[in-house]
């Protein structure tokens, strides 16, 4: 389902306009710049499983979300996923690919029923083009994320895998945890397949890193979700 953008005086360009207001690069632009790109944006709602855009796609506009839960992920040529990144509300993604070739080189699938909002190429790139801030505030972000992205795959390269499943547990319960009675509940349905693509491992060498964990009382399971349990001695799991 699709929100048309409308005047900034409706109640959906007024909800664009908090949620880009908050959320970078955005929240960096000149407000009156930030108003047409609220009332030219638009809402779209996408069921768990929608895939927003795919590799190779034409980069038609940038996404932030404004609930739920977007995977960002990519398969390499021997048939690996890569999860880049699970994007949360406030996130923005899909902004990259505007500024390099114009095509997509990862795909975008709400991990939850979701909500983004949808800021058009061609706006944003005219407004890249006449306004230095606009342009700054741009290359920040993408420089950012570049920069995430590196130091993620550095430590991937750290550790075993159990300890790198617990420091990516660990992140993702500082992203989207909730606190329960026993410790920090991951508020997104996570397969071992896209712990294995945010670790950079098989699914099968996750599966038995997640068991252990399990089993030595770092971790539990409930349903699709997991509670991390006493976080600081996650942060430190033995690695023998």
């Amino acid at each position: 389902m699709v929100d048309r953008g409308a005047s900034v005086g409706s109640f959906g360009a007024r909800r664009r306009l908090q949620r880009l207001g908050r959320a970078p690069p955005f929240s960096s632009f000149p407000r009156e710049i930030l108003r047409e790109l609220a009332a030219e944006a638009t809402g779209r709602t996408a069921r768990r499983g929608t895939v927003l855009f795919r590799v190779g796609d034409g980069a038609a506009a940038a996404y932030v979300v404004d609930r739920g839960v977007v995977r960002i992920s990519a398969v390499t040529r021997d048939g690996r996923s890569i999860v880049f990144r699970l994007a949360g509300p406030g996130d923005t993604f899909g902004l990259t690919s505007l500024f390099d070739d114009g095509l997509r080189t990862a795909e975008a699938a709400a991990l939850t029923d979701a909500r983004v909002i949808v800021v058009p190429s061609r706006l944003l790139l005219r407004h890249v083009e006449r306004s230095p801030t606009v342009a700054s505030a741009c290359l920040r972000e993408s420089a950012a994320r570049l920069r995430i992205e590196r130091d993620r795959r550095a430590d991937g390269l750290a550790g075993d895998t159990r300890a790198r499943v617990a420091r990516v547990l660990r992140d993702l319960g500082a992203a989207h945890g909730v606190d329960v009675r026993d410790g920090v509940l991951i508020d997104v349905p996570l397969r071992h397949e896209d712990l294995a693509g945010l670790v950079g491992s098989s699914r099968e060498t996750v599966t038995r890193a997640l068991a252990v964990l399990e089993a030595r009382g770092f971790l539990r399971r409930t349903g699709e979700r997991f509670v991390v349990l006493s976080p600081p001695r996650l942060s430190s799991v033995p690695t023998g």
